[in-house]
């Protein structure tokens, strides 16, 4: 077996097909290798499937492919997003679990201004948060199992914030104080208990070393947010929605 490379992009996705296709090897591996040199593959990969597609929707507004909201502000903050993903995959298995406890809690409250602004009130951006949601909880997941502390923590803030902010902008028109004092929580409670859910069946998969078919759905779930990002952002999604 050879060793995985932090640097090589390829060995991040080996690393995602193994956990969902071929979880045995993952025992195999850290038996030989260490858990460090898991976590430190691991932390790359969870920084690119966190970073990358929430980055779409602010570079569809920095570029102005749909018809609202278009500020360059869009690609300042794509930008900055970068700029995270560095850190996340360099730092992501070299940090104690507090300093990435500190930085999930911080990074939950930046999303969920940030989403406010993706969602826009409208069903295309509402539609996207929802599908970065189901994909960020799935990778949030697999981060609590192969990542180090600062890419799991990251990644749960992040996907949480999303969840919080949807939340709040798909009931902030309905008795807005009630709904949202109950829709946020129940949004947060019930991101957090699927992403716990996830990761405790992958946890079994990988002591058990079978794949499972439930596993191969939830791989196939994984790039959902990035695409349908795409789809509304670049690709004529939002103006089918509305049309």
């Amino acid at each position: 077996m050879q060793r995985l490379n932090p640097w090589n992009p390829l060995d991040h996705f080996r690393l995602l097909g193994w956990v969902f296709l071929r979880p045995r090897v993952i025992n195999t591996y850290q038996e030989t290798f260490g858990k460090q040199s898991l976590q430190r593959t691991g932390s790359w990969l969870v920084s690119t499937l966190t970073w990358f597609p929430v980055m779409i929707p602010v570079l569809g507004y920095g570029l102005a492919t749909i018809p609202v909201g278009a500020s360059r502000s869009g690609l300042y903050l794509a930008g900055f997003y970068g700029v995270l993903w560095l850190l996340t995959g360099l730092l992501g298995a070299r940090t104690s679990e507090p300093v990435g406890f500190a930085a999930g809690i911080t990074l939950f409250f930046f999303m969920l201004g940030i989403s406010f602004a993706v969602t826009a009130g409208a069903l295309p951006g509402i539609l996207t948060s929802t599908a970065l949601i189901i994909s960020g909880l799935i990778v949030r997941s697999v981060a609590v199992l192969v990542a180090g502390h600062l890419a799991a923590h990251v990644c749960g803030g992040v996907v949480l914030g999303v969840a919080a902010g949807t939340a709040a902008v798909a009931f902030g028109g309905v008795l807005a104080g009630f709904i949202i004092a109950v829709a946020v929580p129940a949004a947060l409670l019930i991101t957090y208990t699927l992403s716990f859910l996830v990761a405790q069946h992958l946890r079994r998969t990988i002591t058990e070393g079978q794949a499972t078919i439930p596993g191969k759905i939830l791989l196939a779930l994984v790039p959902l947010g990035g695409l349908i990002a795409l789809w509304v952002f670049f690709f004529g999604g939002w103006q089918t929605i509305l049309s």
